[in-house]
């Protein structure tokens, strides 16, 4: 059964009190921390949310006036049409100006802190934002840099914070030889009149075969590296490769955080790790929902503890609990 607090000032019981600083102690005990992070975690950054209909609802109808759904917009089926591509990438464009001219917010900045203080086994993030990067954790689409694919598998492997399971907005990826490139102001401006540039790559692998009189390959597109409804995942497996190895090293608290779990593969991971940390016999509470909804009924026997609040404000309380508790043991 899942037990849920509430964060407000104008609470003061002190049962619930109790129960918030002793997450908050529970926090500070944690060394194998999983994270798995939604797009609450952004809100306050002023990012809209990518995946509610009402937050793509308002981005979709500035661009478009038909009855075309945000949902549908996002989905693997935008590329059949070369108006609804067209009206993506715009889109796309828009969003990252919004996100490029926006801030880490407090929250990322705290689980920033706990990567720094190397007590996080991973985050699995939903988010294409790429905050955690200007926040100082290295996440995964960084690893599509040549420079990092060059490093050991060992060192990236333990450098890398952050999955980004529905990919990161800053990349462009070919959709014939999935060479990724940083998303760059002349990518983002053809995005904007509404068309997707050439791969390099395949360029000059056609121009190198022309000049030698071999017959010329076909050039893909670079399109925004971001899972859309009904794709997968084209690391797919990497990512289950790490989800394994987070596993193997035994987790001891997981904490989900600005999401309402939706995503079918959100929730797989979720169960996956809850499983896991339900079937060591260990004391106290090892599993916290953060969000300001209350999880389904299908959660009862996963989540331990929902916090009803606002991911900045949660951050804030435990701070602050982490505080006073260091100044008692002065």
């Amino acid at each position: 059964m899942v037990v849920t607090y509430e964060l407000s000032s104008t609470i003061t019981d002190s049962q619930n009190e109790k129960a918030l600083y002793d997450i908050s102690t529970q926090l500070s005990r944690s060394k194998r921390l999983v994270v798995v992070t939604g797009a609450g975690v952004s809100c306050s950054s002023g990012i809209p949310d990518f995946r509610s209909p009402r937050g793509l609802h308002n981005l979709v109808k500035r661009h478009d006036t038909r009855s075309i759904k945000g949902r549908d917009l996002f989905d693997a089926s935008v590329f059949r049409h070369a108006d609804t591509a067209a009206l993506f990438y715009s889109i796309v464009a828009e969003l990252k100006d919004r996100i490029d001219k926006t801030t880490p917010s407090p929250t990322h900045k705290f689980l920033a802190k706990l990567g720094i203080e190397k007590r996080i086994l991973r985050i699995y993030t939903q988010n294409i934002d790429g905050l955690e990067v200007r926040a100082g954790l290295l996440c995964s689409e960084s690893t599509s840099n040549p420079t990092l694919r060059a490093q050991s598998k060992m060192s990236r492997e333990s450098d890398l914070s952050v999955i980004q399971l529905h990919g990161d907005i800053h990349r462009v990826r070919c959709v014939l030889c999935s060479a990724v490139y940083p998303c760059s102001p002349d990518i983002v401006t053809a995005f904007r009149e509404g068309y997707a540039p050439e791969c390099p790559e395949c360029a000059q692998r056609s121009a190198t075969r022309a000049a030698r009189q071999a017959r010329p390959i076909r050039i893909g597109i670079l399109r925004p590296a971001i899972l859309l409804y009904n794709e997968v995942h084209p690391d797919e497996s990497t990512i289950g490769t790490f989800f394994a190895k987070d596993l193997a090293r035994g987790p001891d608290f997981l904490l989900i955080i600005g999401t309402s779990l939706r995503a079918h593969g959100i929730r797989r991971l979720v169960r996956k790790f809850g499983r896991e940390l339900h079937s060591r016999a260990e004391p106290g509470v090892r599993i916290v929902l953060v969000n300001e909804t209350a999880p389904s009924a299908e959660w009862k026997d996963i989540i331990d503890v929902h916090i009803a609040a606002s991911c900045d404000e949660w951050v804030a309380r435990v701070l602050d609990d982490w505080s006073n508790r260091s100044d008692r043991g002065k």
